[in-house]
């Protein structure tokens, strides 16, 4: 912390072998030297514990009389130091116990302490203002409870308390925030973060608003899987909302963050996602919300202290080395030398990765530095050596009628993506699944380059099951998936959007305490309005009834997720399909288990209005729909009665149901999609014969062929079309597989099921 005096105070803690310290020592800045200050009184007593022992996390804040007070004791003790004279003394009364506490000096002299963990591992509400000249305490109680808190005085003398640890028992990270008054000693609930948070760095900006940088997210802090983010969200105390703005450019947690005296903010270290400490360092200007990389320190660091010293230098002390050390080390920061000049900073090789679009492999790949250096990214699935069925340089296995197959691995999931990119090639959005017990499972994007195969993760920690890929009109990639969060007594399986923007990829957990009842997403699709702005479909289960409500989700003018209540079609669990006419309205197609139906919504100026496409028989699973160029939805589905595939389409004043399918038990989750000319293409499992199909419709006749014969199946299919009119198909046989057709794809018409 820094004195009054401008000198730097540092105290407690734990030095190497993590063994617990009682020493104190303050840094001049005028001398660039330090000084010892003593030791925290021997009062209380230690649990034996070097985490739970005197003062290994201490809090301490500067009091308007000029003494120091420290706490963060495994007794309810605390300790007053006096830096004129260098003294140091016992408290005078009584504060509640706890471990790693909040403490902040406030506008009226007196120092707040609050958050923590008792030595039960119970998190305190019980909070207390200390005010030297009387040597007394006043107490108050948060409304929530929440251990490794930050918090930041505003400009009018309130005190934002906000990320943290919510959870005793799974150590999940908090939402919510909380506004003490010192006038009243009172505190309140404001406006919740978006996202849950902890280990995460707080930052008053000069105009009074608040950053909340980076952190720890979704998953449990203790479990050892926590997900760092690179998320960033600005605090505005007039109005109590949070809204996103511009992202870290690196994922992390344990780091600080200061302010420059010319407004910007620079965060330092941390821990990226792998859980590697870091030494970058990149600062955020207030005026384009956007962050940049500057020059990195010398030693990596995390869990450590910085300050802003009166001469502009930002100084950096102790933390954790990348081997787990504890640094004895300080070092200082020039934010006066970042200027463009001299504040390059070459990308990691992973960031190059992500940027190019060359291929795989090596590659000679200039960074932001202007520097051409050789980069690995990733092995070359196919090398470019073959082709066939006009594909040119691609190597593969030959399928039925022309069609050219190839295996992509064994990622094994449910629904996945598709799109064509502006070059003509696919990419496709799946999910590699994990064994009993190993880590959670992978968002992967494929993506078909000149040289091969390029597959790259996007998102880790995510849920298996359902991934919805989609194109803006610009060409960007969005991607929608699911997460679990962890709240204080149970966990929320929530909807995650993804945008492909300056080089990476921006995630977007929908917060799970916006809504009552949270989500509980299972099953989920996602469709781009004509501004692109994304709407999210899905069938929340519970299980204790067994039932499935369909949410849509969408965001409103202050980029905030919304979500209505569609309907409640059953215990039929399998996704909805959605898709977005040109003025901005969602339709909705699924099947409706309770009446054993096809359904469509769309939604109107009043709400959702539904309607039944079609109730001849048990039909409407595996529904996949489009919208034309009048905004006329076209369906696909199973008819389980007939185990045939159907086909609806919206005339503008009826449904026109269509048979495409009747050989052996057809049908199995469809894939549809429009040519140029509006005529329908629709990639299917045949049941019977564990076999890959696809039909399309000729203006006069449905014309079928069998796109994958190894009989090992065709699951959960994607399909495109490319500007040429060629399909591409990806799809579940043993792994993941994509499938291309020829030039012209030759067909023949349908058998009749005998």
């Amino acid at each position: 912390m820094q004195l009054s005096d401008g000198n730097l105070f540092v105290v407690g803690g734990l030095t190497s072998g993590a063994v617990t310290t009682r020493t104190a020592e303050s840094f001049n800045p005028s001398t660039n030297t330090w000084t010892a200050q003593g030791r925290l009184p021997a009062t209380g007593t230690p649990s034996g514990s070097s985490t739970h022992g005197f003062y290994s996390y201490p809090g301490a804040a500067q009091l308007g009389t000029g003494r120091v007070l420290v706490t963060g004791h495994a007794d309810s003790v605390y300790a007053l130091f006096t830096p004129a004279s260098g003294d140091w003394a016992p408290g005078n009364g009584l504060i509640s116990e706890r471990l790693q506490p909040l403490v902040l000096s406030l506008a009226d002299g007196r120092v707040l302490v609050a958050s923590g963990v008792d030595e039960g591992g119970y998190y305190p509400r019980r909070t207390g203002t200390y005010d030297d000249t009387h040597a007394a305490w006043a107490t108050g109680y948060t409304r929530s409870e929440r251990f490794r808190a930050t918090g930041v005085q505003l400009l009018d003398g309130r005190v934002l308390v906000t990320s943290g640890i919510a959870d005793e028992v799974y150590g999940a990270a908090a939402l919510g925030a909380e506004l003490y008054d010192p006038v009243s000693d009172t505190w309140a609930f404001t406006g919740a973060p978006r996202r849950a948070r902890a280990a995460a760095a707080l930052a008053r900006l000069s105009d009074g608003r608040v950053l909340l940088i980076g952190g720890t997210s979704v998953r449990g802090f203790f479990s050892g899987t926590a997900v760092r983010t690179s998320s960033v969200e600005l605090y505005d105390p007039t109005t109590g909302d949070w809204r996103d703005t511009g992202y870290l450019n690196i994922a992390r947690s344990g780091h600080t963050a200061t302010v420059l005296a010319d407004g910007r903010v620079l965060v330092i270290g941390g821990q990226d996602a792998d859980g590697k400490v870091l030494s970058s360092v990149e600062w955020f200007d207030p005026s384009t919300e956007k962050w940049t990389l500057t020059a990195p320190l010398s030693t990596g660091r995390a869990s450590h202290v910085s300050a802003l010293l009166g001469d502009g230098r930002v100084f950096v002390v102790g933390g954790t080395s990348s081997t787990g050390a504890i640094l004895a080390s300080s070092e200082e920061v020039l934010p006066g030398g970042f200027c463009a000049a001299n504040g390059c900073v070459p990308e990691s090789d992973d960031v190059l990765c992500a940027k190019q679009t060359a291929g795989c492999g090596p590659l000679d790949v200039t960074d932001a530095c202007g520097r051409t250096r050789q980069v690995s990214c990733g092995a070359c699935i196919y090398p470019a050596t073959c082709g066939g069925a006009g594909i040119p340089a691609r190597c593969g296995q030959p399928g039925v009628e022309g069609w050219q197959v190839e295996v992509l691995g064994s990622a094994t999931g449910d629904n996945k993506g598709i799109v064509i990119e502006p070059g003509g090639e696919p990419a496709i959005a799946y999910v590699l699944s994990s064994p009993v017990g190993g880590p959670e499972p992978r968002l992967f994007l494929a993506r078909r380059l000149a040289t091969g195969w390029n597959t790259s993760p996007i998102l880790d920690d995510i849920l298996g099951g359902d991934v919805a890929l989609a194109r803006t009109r610009e060409g960007a990639l969005r991607v929608a998936t699911r997460k679990r969060v962890v709240g204080s007594f149970s966990s929320y399986d929530v909807p995650v959007f993804l945008s492909w923007k300056e080089g990476r990829w921006w995630d977007d957990v929908v917060p799970s305490t916006d809504f009552h009842p949270p989500p509980d997403t299972d099953y989920l699709s996602m469709g781009l309005g004509p501004d692109d702005e994304p709407h999210l479909c899905t069938l929340d289960i519970t299980s204790t009834f067994n039932t499935a409500t369909l949410y849509c989700y969408g965001l409103d003018a202050t980029r905030r997720w919304t979500r209505e209540r569609v309907d409640v079609p059953g215990t039929d669990f399998s996704s909805p399909s959605v898709a977005v006419d040109g003025e901005g309205r969602p339709h909705v197609a699924y099947y409706d288990a309770n009446q054993k139906r096809l359904t469509h919504a769309v939604r109107s100026a009043s709400g959702w209005v539904l309607e039944t496409v079609d109730a001849s028989a048990d039909v409407g699973t595996g529904a996949s729909m489009v919208l034309d160029a009048q905004g006329h939805p076209h369906i696909a589905y199973r008819d389980t009665t007939n185990q045939d595939l159907k086909y609806a389409r919206w005339t503008g004043t009826e449904w026109s149901l269509q048979r495409v399918d009747s050989t052996d038990d057809v049908g199995g989750t469809p894939a549809l999609a429009l040519d140029a000319q509006g005529r329908p293409h629709i990639s299917y499992e045949d049941l019977t014969r564990h076999h890959l199909k696809y039909a399309r419709w000729t203006g006069t006749q449905w014309n079928l062929s069998t796109v994958d014969a190894s009989g090992t199946g065709g699951r959960d299919s994607a399909l495109a079309l490319d500007a040429a009119g060629r399909v591409h198909i990806t799809y579940f046989s043993e792994g993941l597989r994509y499938a291309r057709s020829p030039q012209a794809p030759t067909a023949k018409r349908a058998a009749p099921k005998r």
